[in-house]
């Protein structure tokens, strides 16, 4: 590799230069020439032919000039406020530094413009500089390394003319010793100015002059921080403001000047009294602090704020900018809103693709003719969406086709005294991005966090392109608003939307999914757009590392694999092991259980399009009840259906679920539901007459309360959406009204001989070392066994023969038969296994 020749010019600090040169060398690949004297750079550069030549403080036009001695050279600028950062020997710029050169030099220069070739560095970043003078950041417009150089002169102009008018107001020593940590001149040295050249009229001439082009004429303004002016309005004074407190964050140099003009160098943050000062209104720190609670956008988003979390114990504290302001100076608007936990969704100005190839609905429709006047009225209303899962995506999506941006944040995690801040944030990028701010979650907190939540965001309401709430227990009662309130419903998702979106998202990973495979994922998992994208993405990465399994199964898969965090804890996760072949059971049983998944993959066809769904009066989800004895396949048949559609199976703890106490069993019950709606699964209730038992009637308070509970799971039975499964074993003690709304109820007999002989069968695996003196078909005629008891028992004759290391043989079954004959009471059955064992 080709060494590279850099050229480092005098610079103002001599240590600075030395170290600069002694790093670079480190680098391996750069021959580094320091020069003592400025009049040596031109000989030097005619005579070695350098790559690069790094001064510092020249302005750009003036670093033409050495161009034009060597056509493959680039000047770097070493911004002179910001040199001093290349000071120490561990910071990171030295290591941007020399990658920098390397893509400088790895681009060939003698074909760019000659501004091209001049770049300025700061530790922020690298701006080159174009043909038009006006420097570029290398990060993009709305970065932390736009540049800032124009808003440093300003802060440099305001500091340095304020310490040296308390400097020249203290030369006869009257004021006593200030600050005596750091003289007036290390500040001003801090700055780069000196009171011994520079007289204080000098410098207020420089300020008012500074001042008269940054903050009115807005020359110099970075991008970033131009956006948030004329986003939030903000008038001369304002911007002063927020200017002098982000001071700290864009150089230290700042924060120790502040901590001198306060007396106090650990204080480096303005405090409202240096703000008065620094802004021409000294000593009226209360019209500043009324400016804070006035009714302009400066106050109700506080763009600066107080840096203590009790700002009420301090006195005169310190103030910062927004963080989410700041996030955004740093890591632009997308950045921001990323680190701030909400998802933007931008418009392009056209139809999205999925807008564009969905099948028309009249509401829909409507709602997007009204969504363009609702959001241009003045004050717009505050948008009341109802739905569960995926309405606030689908209104999104709406809002996006009227070439409208969102934003969308879930509050519902929110500690208190979080949800102020966080709101307070998201209403920020919602002005910055002009976009519609979707908040959802407000109805998981608990009555008095909602309400103090949704009444912070009624506050924010008129000052924001256009809030909705997204819940079903938003209490608009409580709100006290004088805005508009507009409730939307979103319509019912209809499976050839969802079909449509799977399809979409299989194809542009290249996944193929087949017709009946998009059914079921559609009937089965009602995910979100972003959810499919997730699990589309899942099943694409596992198909890399194993290109051989079926692309249907990956999905399928990963489906299940996207819901497997959301479980309470009153519910159980039961692996499914089984299929239909491994149940026994009379084909008319086995012929109306098949019919049960059916009635969730083609509840799109028959129920949208075939306008059955208006005639079911309890509900579109499908509940079944499974009676019989115990062991005869139930909780079987429950695991073998989740497995055929693909779902989990939530088997619900009742020990975890019914409480003692007034509320918690509907509250437990509530969540359960929740839970299996958002994962999409079947909900199991073994022995479902402890919940779903007759009410009785009304003698002292228990009666009365266990009536509520059962009501309770009545409605919300009804509204549940997907596939719940009851088993019991006493069907007469099922409430009639549970068994009207059932659309199945599912009888299971006792085995027969001949059943009872396919279970034996099936009871011993193919691997099982079975004995020739077993007979499964003796077995079968002589014990009237359920499924559940005959593999009990093959069990226990497995490990019993496996402690003697022998092979399972008719003791071992006669023995484990004999125990489980005991354990379910069937006393005059054990009494006659001696003749069988003989």
């Amino acid at each position: 590799m080709d060494r590279i020749r850099i050229v480092i010019a005098p610079l103002e600090s001599a240590p600075i230069a030395r170290g600069l040169r002694v790093l670079l060398s480190r680098a391996g690949s750069f021959d580094v020439i320091e020069l003592e004297r400025g009049s040596d750079i031109a000989e030097v550069v005619s005579n070695t032919a350098p790559r690069i030549l790094i001064v510092e403080g020249e302005d750009a036009s003036a670093c033409v000039q050495y161009l034009r001695l060597c056509d493959a050279l680039s000047v770097i600028v070493l911004d002179s406020s910001d040199a001093r950062a290349f000071i120490g020997l561990n910071n990171p710029a030295w290591d941007r530094l020399a990658s920098i050169i390397r893509v400088i030099t790895s681009e060939p220069s003698e074909h760019a413009d000659s501004a091209g070739r001049v770049h300025v560095l700061t530790r922020n970043g690298l701006a080159p500089v174009t043909s038009d003078k006006s420097r570029q950041p290398q990060n993009g417009p709305e970065s932390f390394s736009d540049d800032f150089n124009g808003l440093k002169q300003w802060l440099d102009a305001v500091f340095g003319h304020r310490i040296a008018s308390s400097l020249s107001d203290d030369r006869d020593g009257t004021s006593g010793v200030r600050v005596w940590s750091m003289s007036a001149q290390q500040a001003l040295d801090l700055l780069g100015l000196d009171a011994n050249k520079r007289s204080v009229g000098d410098l207020e001439r420089d300020l008012e002059r500074i001042d008269r082009t940054f903050i009115e004429v807005r020359k110099g303004v970075p991008s970033a921080l131009a956006r948030i002016v004329e986003a939030f309005r903000l008038d001369p004074t304002e911007l002063r403001l927020f200017s002098l407190v982000l001071a700290p964050e864009l150089d230290a140099r700042y924060g120790a000047v502040i901590g001198y003009l306060q007396d106090d160098l650990t204080r480096r943050r303005p405090s409202l009294s240096l703000l008065a000062e620094l802004t021409g209104e000294a000593g009226l720190a209360w019209s500043l602090r009324r400016r804070l609670a006035g009714q302009r956008p400066f106050a109700i988003h506080r763009l600066i704020r107080p840096s203590s979390a009790n700002p009420s114990e301090i006195v005169d504290p310190g103030y910062v900018a927004a963080p989410v302001l700041f996030d955004v100076l740093v890591n632009g608007l997308e950045g921001a809103a990323d680190r701030a936990g909400v998802i933007p969704e931008p418009t392009n100005g056209t139809m999205s693709a999925q807008s564009g190839e969905r099948q028309s609905c009249p509401e829909t429709e409507r709602l997007l003719a009204l969504i363009d006047t609702i959001a241009s009225s003045k004050p717009p209303p505050i948008v009341l969406l109802g739905g569960r899962n995926g309405a606030a995506d689908w209104f999104a999506g709406l809002l996006r086709d009227a070439r409208t941006n969102t934003l969308t944040g879930d509050i519902g995690d929110v500690k208190d005294g979080a949800g102020e801040e966080r709101l307070d944030g998201w209403a920020a990028l919602a002005v910055l991005n002009d976009a519609a701010l979707i908040v959802t979650g407000l109805d998981r907190h608990e009555p008095p966090l909602r309400r103090f939540l949704s009444r912070h965001l009624v506050r924010l309401a008129p000052h924001v392109p256009l809030l909705v709430l997204h819940g079903e227990r938003i209490e608009i009662g409580q709100l006290q608003t004088g805005l508009p309130l507009w409730p939307v419903d979103p319509p019912r998702p209809r499976l050839q939307d969802r079909m449509r979106q799977w399809k979409q998202a299989a194809d542009a990973a290249g996944l193929s999914v087949s017709a009946q495979q998009l059914l079921q994922l559609s009937a089965c998992f009602r995910f979100t757009r972003f959810e499919i994208d997730a699990c589309i993405s899942l099943a694409h990465g596992e198909s890399l590392a194993d290109a051989s399994l079926d692309a249907s199964e990956r999905v399928m898969r990963a489906a299940r694999r996207l819901t497997r965090h959301i479980a309470p804890p009153a519910v159980r996760r039961i692996e499914q092991a089984f299929q239909w072949d491994d149940i026994i059971l009379p084909e008319p049983i086995k012929q109306q259980l098949r019919m049960i998944p059916s009635h969730i993959r083609l509840a799109g066809r028959v129920l949208d399009e075939w306008g059955y769904g208006e005639r079911l009066p309890y509900g579109r989800g499908v509940a079944a009840l499974f009676s019989g004895a115990s062991g005869t396949g139930k909780t079987m048949a429950a695991q073998i259906i989740a497995q055929e559609l693909g779902t989990d199976l939530f088997q619900v703890d009742l020990s975890k679920t019914v409480s003692k106490y007034i509320g918690e069993t509907e509250k437990n019950l509530d969540a359960i539901f929740d839970a299996a709606e958002q994962a999409n699964a079947v909900l199991l209730f073994d022995e479902a007459d402890a919940l779903f038992g007759k009410r009785t009637e009304v003698k002292d308070a228990h009666d009365r309360h266990a009536n509520v509970e059962v009501a309770y799971l009545l409605q919300r039975m009804e509204a549940f959406g997907g596939l719940a499964v009851l088993t019991t074993n006493l069907k007469q003690n099922i409430d009639q009204a549970f068994l009207r709304r059932l659309r199945f109820v599912v009888e299971f007999p006792l085995p027969d001989a001949a059943d009872r002989e396919k279970i034996w069968r099936g009871a011993f695996p193919s691997h099982a070392p079975l004995a020739s003196d077993v007979d499964v078909v003796f077995l079968a005629r002589r014990l009237m066994l359920t499924g559940g008891n005959i593999q009990q028992i093959a069990v226990h004759a497995a490990y019993a023969a496996a402690a003697e290391d022998e092979v399972i043989a008719m003791r071992h079954v006669v023995h484990a038969t004999r125990q489980e004959l005991i354990k379910v009471g069937m006393l005059n059955a054990e009494r006659h296994l001696d003749g069988l064992a003989a």
